[in-house]
This record gives structure tokens, C-alpha cells and sequence, in this order.
């Protein structure tokens, strides 16, 4: 019976590890230094990235703008995942709409505000080379606001698409832009499991003591 109870212990210790959800970063570009950013309303903006697994889920994007006030956000970010062309963005591989809300994180730079977005996504991909494409409201519209995506450094390899001139494709902004992708599917113990662990594992151990010191 005591055997049985300690494997049973066992078990829910397990099982409360593997439900314990928590967001896994699996692409971390930089979080934003407030020097500067590159323009989100005339020109599509991308930053590369790299896969290493053989298959990645993507389930959420989060980036960093730089905005005179809420405001100067057209309410949609239109996204897409791009495979590499040549150090360049090519293929897209997942695209969509998203309408995040935008949170001032009480930083500013160059009078514009600091705002952080995220928002859901689900794109499944293979171990590669890739970039992030983003642009405030639709990518057929040139808002005539402040909106920039913010750097994450001043020296970098992103690119811009000029919308206005599209026969000139893609060129080299030459800078480093805040984001960061993450699988929220990634199991990770929060701090009360691990707690919950911990203790259950030293009543297993006070368990296994008493049983020794009875079977003496």
C-alpha cells in the first residue's frame, strides 16, 4: 500500500510538471534600447532570425514601437514570415492580420513614447534562416503618423521595402529592431510547481526514511 500511495505521489508531481504552461521565448532579437527605430507606415520593415529544431511552432510576436501617443497606431499590424532569399526577405511562408493593443511602457526617446505589442499567431516551420516583416495598418496604406519599430541596436543587418517606390526592393536599414518570437505551447515549471515538487518530493523522501527506520 505504501508503494502504491508513493507512486501515486509520484505521478501527480509528474503530471503537475508537464501541465505547468509557460510562455518559451524561442527567438529573442534584443529588447529595446531607445535609440532610435525604423519607420513602419511607408515602408515594410524586416528583421531576420534563425530555427535551429527541425520543427518550430510559432504562437505569439511581440515588438517595440516608438509613437508620439496611442494614436499614431492605424489598430491592425499586418505581419508576415518570410523565408530568406539571399539575404533578403522572399517566400512567405505565414502572413495574417493581427489588432494588437498597444502598452505604454512609460519609456520614451526622441519626444515619441515607448509602446510594447503583442499578438497571437500560429505558423509551424522547419529549421532555417527567416524574417520577421511588419507594418502599421495594411500594407496597401502609408499612415501619416509616428510609428517606428524600435531598435534593439543602432547596428544591424534589417531591411526596408519603400512603399512608395516599389520598383527599388529591398535595402539595408543597418540596424537591429526589438521583437521577440515565442512557442507558448513550451512547457516550463512556474514557481509554485516547482514548490509543489519540492515538497512532495521531501515527503516522498520522509517516507521512504520512516519505511527504513520501521523496517529496522
Amino acid at each position: 500500500m505504501q508503494t502504491i500511495t508513493a507512486r501515486i505521489i509520484a505521478a501527480a508531481l509528474f503530471a503537475g510538471l508537464a501541465t505547468s504552461a509557460g510562455a518559451g521565448i524561442v527567438v529573442d532579437n534584443g529588447l529595446p534600447n531607445q535609440s532610435g527605430g525604423s519607420e513602419l507606415n511607408e515602408f515594410l520593415e524586416a528583421d531576420d532570425f534563425t530555427l535551429g529544431a527541425a520543427s518550430t511552432s510559432l504562437n505569439l510576436i511581440r515588438f517595440w514601437s516608438l509613437q508620439s501617443d496611442a494614436s499614431d497606431y492605424a489598430g491592425s499590424i499586418e505581419w508576415s514570415i518570410r523565408q530568406d532569399a539571399a539575404g533578403v526577405p522572399g517566400a512567405i511562408s505565414a502572413s495574417g492580420s493581427a489588432t494588437p493593443t498597444g502598452v505604454d511602457t512609460l519609456n520614451s526617446a526622441f519626444g515619441l513614447e515607448e509602446f510594447r505589442y503583442e499578438f497571437a499567431i500560429n505558423a509551424t516551420l522547419a529549421a532555417g534562416n527567416y524574417w520577421l516583416v511588419l507594418h502599421n495598418g495594411p500594407n496597401a496604406s502609408q499612415p501619416t503618423t509616428s510609428f517606428y519599430w524600435e531598435w534593439s541596436q543602432d547596428t544591424g543587418n534589417s531591411q526596408n521595402f519603400d512603399l512608395p517606390v516599389p520598383t527599388q526592393g529591398w535595402t539595408g536599414n543597418f540596424s537591429e529592431l526589438a521583437f521577440q518570437l515565442e512557442d507558448k505551447s513550451t512547457s516550463v515549471p512556474e514557481p509554485a510547481t516547482i514548490l509543489l515538487i519540492g515538497a512532495g518530493l521531501a515527503a516522498l523522501v520522509t517516507r521512504r526514511r520512516h519505511q527504513v527506520i520501521r523496517a529496522a
